[in-house]
């Protein structure tokens, strides 16, 4: 109500409302989230919408606001610092407009080189908050080269935990700010390898490697057309990340190639230049996703599932932008591991099969899920929940991306309605392998919507049998 109420007498009683807040929020004897607060207040009014009214604000008051804001950074309380470093931020967003405090960008740099770890954590955390709103032409060249230095130099300084992830939180945002910098090559190799060396767990936590492994993919990403010389070191550094036993940080590590993929993806779905990156590593990274298919038992894989679920992503789009080769390597190894004692390896090698069924080389897929069908169906009958989920997600996938293909094939048709029927009766099949059946069975019939009518006899002599089950 209070909130609501301010931004009613905002423009009426503007100069007031921050000339009163501005009290507040340098005196101490008041409660904490009331300076807070005020910050906050203080942070909402000076923006965009209120420009004219800052900008018709009494000299003095503004640099009293600009003084009591910048010396909040080095407050020892946290939460303090934290509104404060908003509040910087928002007047320097809205007063570089007319150069009104052109001396704040060198002091927040210098004050990166303060003792006080306080002063260093809000610094560079409210740098951050105005490079992630403005652009670098708000800035002159000397800004740009005395920013970069100081966001380096604490980044390769610091040895403290929390200043260290502020320092990779805000790096995110300077990166648009130098991007025709990684043109350099041997600036981008500094770069990348400057962030590969925090993903080192015996030197830092799990926290810092994984901001790092974040910024090394912004690096990426944004020097896509200048990577070919360093991609291939890359992946491999992935691989050996994706493979690691803290879960956590194996996870980022597909997350980077889901991301990699993505960008060839969308470069290729929109006609951009992609140099197919992940196509021409395919060998490295069909030797990192069997390694993590082959350990699918290993008692370290606590989140099997959720690694399992970053690996499915990854194939996706490897399948859409790969070579067809990566379907006769994974269906390869899918056969190879059928005949393993262990279901659960069975499972993984179905799960990596499933995930690359909506690819475009049609012909390829057609041949390999025709012959799929039989040992696929066999397997829905282990005792083995997971296996049957999966064989079952499978069979719904298939019907899903390729039922026309299905329903053409009169003997495949019957064969895998029978094996629908057949496991829905079924009174100890897992509910959710059930539920991917029916599943199955929709998309089928929204196949035979589309197609002949004829093709109904396949379903008619079924059907009575199947309403029953189902019933």
């Amino acid at each position: 109500k209070a909130e609501s109420d301010i931004t009613l007498w905002a423009k009426e009683s503007y100069a007031q409302i921050l000339e009163t807040c501005n009290k507040f929020i340098i005196c101490e004897q008041l409660d904490i989230n009331i300076r807070r607060y005020s910050c906050y207040l203080m942070t909402m009014l000076i923006k965009e919408e209120y420009l004219e009214n800052f900008q018709r604000l009494d000299k003095n008051l503004k640099n009293t606001i600009q003084i009591n804001s910048l010396g909040l950074l080095g407050n020892k309380i946290s939460g303090i610092r934290q509104s404060a470093s908003l509040l910087v931020s928002s007047i320097e967003k809205i007063s570089i407009k007319n150069k009104e405090w052109p001396s704040l960008i060198t002091t927040l740099c210098k004050a990166c080189d303060s003792d006080e770890i306080e002063f260093k954590l809000s610094s560079i955390r409210t740098l951050g908050l105005i490079w992630e709103s403005l652009k670098r032409e708000n800035f002159s060249k000397d800004e740009l080269v005395l920013m970069e230095n100081t966001m380096i130099k604490l980044i390769l300084s610091s040895n403290d935990i929390n200043l260290l992830h502020v320092c990779l939180h805000a790096y995110q945002y300077f990166l648009p700010y130098i991007y025709d910098r990684f043109k350099n090559e041997e600036y981008l190799q500094s770069t990348l390898k400057m962030m590969t060396n925090f993903c080192n767990l015996q030197n830092f936590c799990e926290k810092i490697a994984i901001s790092a492994i974040h910024r090394i993919s912004d690096v990426i990403i944004m020097a896509y057309d200048y990577m070919s010389s360093n991609i291939k070191n890359i992946i491999e550094f992935f691989g050996v990340i994706c493979n690691e036993e803290n879960e956590e940080l194996a996870i980022q590590g597909y997350i980077f190639f889901i991301e990699l993929s993505q960008e060839e993806y969308e470069r290729k779905n929109n006609n951009l230049g992609y140099n197919n990156y992940m196509n021409s590593c395919w060998s490295i990274l069909w030797g990192i996703i069997k390694n993590t298919l082959n350990k699918t038992i290993s008692s370290a894989y606590k989140k099997e599932y959720t690694r399992f679920k970053s690996l499915s992503s990854l194939l996706y789009y490897l399948s859409k932008i790969c070579s067809e080769e990566i379907i006769d390597d994974i269906f390869v190894y899918m056969t190879e591991k059928m005949s393993d004692p262990n279901p659960l390896m069975i499972n993984s090698a179905i799960f990596a099969f499933t995930s690359i069924l909506e690819t475009e080389y049609d012909y390829k897929i057609k041949k390999v899920i025709y012959s799929s069908i039989n040992p696929l169906s066999n397997f829905i009958s282990v005792k083995c929940e997971e296996l049957n989920k999966t064989v079952a997600w499978c069979f719904e996938t298939i019907c899903e991306i390729h039922g026309n293909m299905i329903i053409c094939n009169s003997d495949v048709c019957k064969q895998i309605l029978v094996m629908i029927i057949t496991n829905l009766k079924k009174v100890d099949l897992h509910p959710k392998a059930k539920i991917y059946l029916c599943s199955s069975l929709f998309h089928l019939c929204n196949f035979l919507k589309e197609g002949e009518m004829s093709k109904l006899g396949i379903f008619g002599h079924y059907l009575l049998d199947l309403l029953k089950v189902l019933i």
